[in-house]
């Protein structure tokens, strides 16, 4: 009997208050309460209120589950402002925090138990947005990646928002010792992630949920797609999302 334990992992640039947030904060809630993840990995929360605690309590009262936000700050005049948040309903057993040296961004690293003991890294990521940073990009992922390596065979997740499309050397620096879950569950990366209202054809896909080989991938999909009131189309931020179910590695 296969006694691994299943986790379900979802990420999301959040937008921080921008953008209607007591608009948005509902449909937030109400894609992940739908999964009531383990771990949730969030890009652009506000800082300036306590947005994931807020989305922490919330998200407890709604699924019974208790939940806990961590954040980091971004670095520079930046840090008043935005930073990486993950919240989770699993033991914390540490939290780090990498400078990226660059744009003001960083990495969040978050090591949890799951179900049964078994130990885990959550990675939290942000990169460079500029168009014409893909230099810098690279750069932040290969210093990414060597944070990931020092750890050893720990299994990893790595979620967040690239700003980097699937055939860039960034992505492509991630895929040497990292795998798509997307891709490894539907064969290609979806067809877009930003903006979430992008037309048919347009858009860019630069959201993404890596895996390392201390996990198998059951599932991987598109979240946090919308909804229709009022005869709009209403979105929970300007990203579209991902969600993950993954199991550890046999042997691990």
């Amino acid at each position: 009997m296969d006694e691994r334990p299943a986790l379900t992992v979802a990420s999301l640039n959040l937008h921080g208050m921008k953008a209607g947030w007591r608009e948005r904060a509902p449909l937030v809630l109400a894609a992940l309460a739908a999964e009531a993840p383990d771990v949730v990995l969030l890009q652009e929360a506000a800082r300036w209120l306590p947005q994931p605690r807020w989305l922490a309590w919330r998200l407890t009262r709604a699924t019974g589950h208790r939940y806990r936000a961590l954040t980091v700050p971004k670095t520079g005049w930046w840090w008043f402002v935005e930073g990486l948040a993950l919240l989770t309903r699993l033991p914390v057993l540490s939290h780090a925090r990498l400078d990226l040296r660059g744009n003001e961004r960083v990495a969040q690293r978050v090591t949890l138990a799951a179900p049964g003991g078994r130990v885990f890294d959550a990675y939290n990521v942000h990169l460079a947005h500029r168009g014409d940073d893909e230099a810098l990009r690279t750069a932040q992922a290969r210093r990414l990646v060597g944070w990931i390596a020092n750890r050893g065979p720990v299994p990893a997740v790595v979620a967040g928002d690239f700003n980097a499309d699937p055939w860039s050397e960034t992505v492509g620096v991630m895929q040497e010792r990292l795998r798509s879950a997307h891709v490894a569950a539907n064969g290609g990366e979806p067809a877009f992630t930003a903006p979430s209202h992008a037309a048919p054809g347009e858009g860019r896909t630069i959201d993404y949920l890596f895996v390392n080989g201390g996990f198998a991938v059951e599932r991987c999909s598109v979240a946090f797609t919308g909804v229709e009131r009022d005869g709009r189309r209403l979105y929970p931020s300007d990203h579209l999302g991902l969600v993950a179910r993954l199991t550890f590695a046999a042997g691990e």
